[in-house]
């Protein structure tokens, strides 16, 4: 392991940092970067100068959801808006146990370096607030599906690999089966009630098709011939349209 200091960590990193300053500032949490024997840029936690986790992660961030400090190890998808990792610190500020290996929910790098800011300002120091609505909740509901499908997969995943699933997970799973049923029941219904339309429509139709339907005694065949003969079924610019009453 080769310690550098050629490289910063990243915003998720630092903001991470600063929020176990901020719940734990007696507990001198700190990172540091190393490259390992593979070349790869990783970063350590250390808390009194003491190393928390096993090895290397490839970023130490806050878990939106949950609040606590997790140490990447994989990415889930490729722009790096899921990922995988372990809990190093709980969301009061003790030390994480156990290796629990949760999926994380990587927060907005703008988000992140804001907070980070926000951290560094002296306490003495106003914070400016933005004057313009920053969309608050945009595009909550959809990020929420996407979350919870999200979950299920991992859940489904971790399920064919025998592993135990997270409560975060088996929350997924609970929603979705409910969102499934409630899909069924829907369906259910939606299908009744046009069966039922369809049951009252034809009786009906089919009533007022004997009710609006001509007699055969009213079928006269000489005048339908003569009419014919006329042209009267003919558009006015058609050739074969007789022209005036000596035609006709």
């Amino acid at each position: 392991m080769a310690l550098t200091s050629d490289y910063q960590p990243s915003a998720r990193t630092e903001a991470a940092i600063h929020h176990l300053k901020k719940i734990k500032p007696t507990d001198g949490y700190s990172a540091e970067i190393y490259l390992s024997s593979a070349g790869r840029r990783l970063v350590l936690l250390r808390r009194r100068n003491v190393q928390l986790g096993d090895t290397g992660f490839d970023e130490i961030v806050l878990d939106p959801d949950t609040e606590c400090v997790v140490g990447v190890t994989s990415y889930i998808d490729p722009v790096k808006k899921f990922g995988r990792g372990v809990v190093l610190v709980e969301s009061n500020g003790d030390v994480c146990r156990s290796n629990r290996e949760v999926r994380v929910t990587m927060p907005p790098i703008d988000t992140a370096a804001k907070r980070g800011v926000r951290n560094n300002r002296p306490k003495n120091t106003p914070e400016r607030r933005p004057q313009h609505n920053e969309g608050r909740g945009a595009g909550g509901p959809a990020q929420s599906i996407n979350g919870v499908s999200a979950d299920a997969a991992d859940a489904m995943a971790a399920f064919a690999r025998g592993e135990r699933l997270s409560e975060q997970q088996n929350r997924a799973v609970v929603l979705l089966g409910l969102g499934l049923i409630g899909a069924t029941i829907i369906f259910k219904v939606l299908a009744s009630a046009l069966f039922m339309i369809w049951i009252l429509a034809f009786p009906l139709a089919f009533l007022y098709g004997i009710q609006t339907c001509p007699t055969n005694d009213s079928f006269d065949p000489k005048k339908e011939l003569k009419r014919v003969m006329r042209g009267h079924n003919l558009p006015e610019d058609h050739p074969d349209k007789p022209k005036g009453w000596v035609a006709e």
